[in-house]
């Protein structure tokens, strides 16, 4: 990956899946990888094929979530995924789907807001009261 990198790869560019590098270093959650693309001028802002963020692929792993924020990845922009529950879900919507506290938590410290609903009304409580996720409603 670096030499191709070095040589000035384009780290934009998408995949057959369409996901770029940086989509698919999220999603696998590799640390070395995600610096390496963002170093290489990796754009944390892209969506994917189907209009996800990086920072979605991430929302696992709260270091990984700040790491992308820390380079310049919004916590408040909405999906253009229109299947999953309507569409129009922040990063904080996918946090809450996957139960996580740590994620959810760091979310809202760096600045999500709590009441950006969804295409189908719903908020971050909401999400959280639907998927039955009661450890991180204390959070919101």
């Amino acid at each position: 990956m670096e030499i191709l990198l070095s040589h000035e790869a384009d780290v934009n560019t998408m995949s057959d899946s369409q996901l770029s590098p940086l989509h698919a270093a999220c999603a696998m959650k590799s640390r070395e990888a995600i610096e390496l693309h963002i170093k290489h001028g990796a754009d944390v802002h892209q969506f994917s094929g189907k209009g996800l963020t990086c920072l979605v692929h991430a929302v696992k792993r709260a270091d990984l979530c700040f790491l992308l924020i820390e380079n310049g990845a919004s916590v408040s922009v909405k999906d253009k995924y229109p299947g999953q529950y309507g569409g129009g879900n922040t990063v904080l919507h996918y946090a809450i789907q996957e139960g996580n506290r740590d994620p959810v938590e760091l979310l809202i410290t760096q600045g999500a807001d709590v009441d950006i609903q969804n295409n189908s009304g719903d908020n971050a409580f909401h999400a959280a009261v639907f998927r039955g996720c009661s450890d991180v409603l204390d959070v919101i």
